[in-house]
């Protein structure tokens, strides 16, 4: 069985300089990339059309459309997408022994 490699990508639609700070604590074990605009996060269909809450309005200027619902996307080596899952809720994740098992059927 050859090693797989692995690598963690967050999307937010924060600006760069916003998520620095987190990803030095995470120990550069997950790279965040900023899409401001929201354009990879409309494709996946992941924009939260609820918009934000109003206390991220309130207190840190959130403008109504600026919440992406969580998705997990597993992408094989040859750029193809194994898993996809959108989230319904904010804490709506796929269970992590079918990731595992997507994983393991590529090796």
């Amino acid at each position: 069985m050859r090693e797989a490699g692995l690598s963690l990508f967050a999307l937010s639609m924060e600006p760069p300089g916003d998520m620095v700070a987190l990803e030095k604590r995470l120990g550069g074990r997950v790279t965040f990339l900023s899409d401001g605009a929201g354009t990879l996060l409309d494709g996946l269909g992941v924009r939260d059309e609820r918009g934000a809450p109003w206390y991220d309005r309130w207190f840190f200027g959130a403008r109504p459309g600026d919440l992406a619902l969580p998705a997990t996307l597993l992408i094989g080596a040859g750029g193809r997408i194994d898993v996809f899952h959108r989230s319904r809720r904010i804490d709506d994740r796929p269970p992590v022994d079918a990731l595992i098992g997507a994983m393991t059927m590529r090796m």
